[in-house]
């Protein structure tokens, strides 16, 4: 993962919140910092990321393919989100973006193991050949992608 300060840009590739979940790390815009030109695609999120609203600090800060957690208060308007798959377990899920999937469950969307963070998709998973058509050409195993029709949201291709 790289930010750099002074123009507050930052790359967050699909494995990097990976490994922060692995230490149960969530994820945090504040709208205070400001972002410009944020990629933020194609993670598995176990918690709920949040894209603090406010004054207008989001430019050009796009959201695409996630699989994760959300609540209906997530959504911001200054981000642009695109085939994303949220899901809320305690409330109902908001469909960011038009091409958003929002699932209303109580269960997950089709990880093998939330709880021990296994976030490898099932084939049965509503991500499945949800992420739209652009993807990056492998997912975190190395595995290529897409594998069906289309990108799976999330960080694993099934």
């Amino acid at each position: 993962m790289q930010a750099r300060a002074a123009d507050k840009r930052a790359d967050l590739p699909q494995d990097a919140l990976a490994q922060l979940l692995e230490r149960q790390v969530g994820v945090f815009f504040d709208q205070r910092v400001g972002f410009q030109g944020v990629q933020f695609r194609n993670n598995s999120l176990a918690q709920t990321p949040i894209f603090e609203s406010g004054s207008n600090n989001y430019s050009n800060f796009v959201a695409s393919g996630n699989l994760g957690e959300q609540f209906n208060y997530m959504c911001n308007s200054q981000v642009s989100y695109s085939f994303n798959v949220w899901y809320s377990a305690s409330t109902n899920a908001a469909k960011c973006g038009a091409s958003d999937l929002a699932l209303n469950s109580t269960t997950d969307p089709g990880w093998v193991d939330k709880t021990n963070v296994d976030l490898h998709l099932t084939a049965v998973s509503t991500a499945v050949d949800h992420g739209g058509s652009s993807c990056p050409a492998s997912d975190i195993d190395l595995d290529a992608r897409p594998r069906g029709s289309a990108c799976d949201a999330g960080a694993d291709e099934s």
